[in-house]
């Protein structure tokens, strides 16, 4: 049980992690004028 919910919190957080840095480098490369494909 407590593997489970500490995968969770580690999951939830990478998530959260992964959007914030997939958001930045996003509009990072857009103002930048790169087509780079998204990821996810």
């Amino acid at each position: 049980m407590g593997v489970t919910q500490k995968y969770l919190a580690i999951s939830d957080s990478q998530r959260r992690a992964d959007r914030h840095i997939a958001v930045t480098w996003f509009s990072t490369s857009h103002r930048a004028g790169n087509k780079f494909p998204r990821v996810r």
